[in-house]
């Protein structure tokens, strides 16, 4: 039982500044670090690291970094309270 405890406190301390670093909301005031930190999580590292990143500005998206894969991710939102990672 001690090692179970142990084992869920562990998990909690990894996985607390992990959620407190992906804000719930999204907008073009969000820094672009942000942007792209959250985008690049739609595909494995090798993908997103070739692909063309978009972040989110006032006008509309922006492409922040060009690549050389063929695939593009960005943060897509199915509704306008919500926010997922997405690659086209």
């Amino acid at each position: 039982m001690k090692k179970l405890t142990v084992e869920i406190i562990l998990m909690i301390a990894i996985c607390l500044p992990l959620r407190a670093q992906n804000p719930d909301h999204i907008d073009a005031s969000t820094p672009s670090d942000v942007q792209i930190r959250i985008a690049r999580s739609a595909a494995p590292q090798p993908v997103s690291d070739h692909a063309d990143i978009y972040a989110l500005r006032r006008e509309g998206y922006e492409m922040v970094k060009k690549g050389d894969n063929g695939f593009s991710c960005l943060i897509e939102r199915e509704k306008p309270n919500t926010m997922e990672p997405g690659m086209l």
